[in-house]
Order: structure tokens, then C-alpha cells, then sequence
């Protein structure tokens, strides 16, 4: 799972996503957009980097948007 270093990024990247989007607020395609960044630096399920881009889609995919 992504730890509580990589939430914080996770949160700090949507944010600047945000703001560089005009917006002073968050909302979930800000998230989707950074997610599999952030993701795929932060997890390492393989040696394999095809298979660490996957796991931000799959992320994506497998959580609902609010």
C-alpha cells in the first residue's frame, strides 16, 4: 500500500494540480490526473516497469468517484 509519506505527496501534488489548473480547490479528476505519478513512484510491486504503470490504472479503476 502507499504510505503516509506518499498520501502526503499524494495530496500536495493534487493541490498543485489544482492551482496550476486555475482552480483554489481539489476535486477527484485532480486526483485521477496525479495518481499513477505518484503511484508508480511509490509502489514497487515488480522489477517489471510496464507492470508499475498498470497499477495506477487499476487503482483508478478499482476505487469509485464520489
Amino acid at each position: 500500500g502507499l504510505s503516509p509519506r506518499a498520501a502526503l505527496a499524494l495530496v500536495h501534488s493534487a493541490r498543485a494540480w489544482a492551482l496550476l489548473e486555475g482552480r483554489d480547490k481539489v476535486i477527484p479528476e485532480d486526483v485521477q490526473s496525479i495518481l499513477p505519478g505518484v503511484a508508480t513512484h511509490r509502489l514497487r510491486p515488480a522489477h517489471d516497469a510496464a507492470r508499475r504503470m498498470d497499477i495506477g490504472a487499476q487503482l483508478l479503476m478499482a476505487v469509485p468517484v464520489p
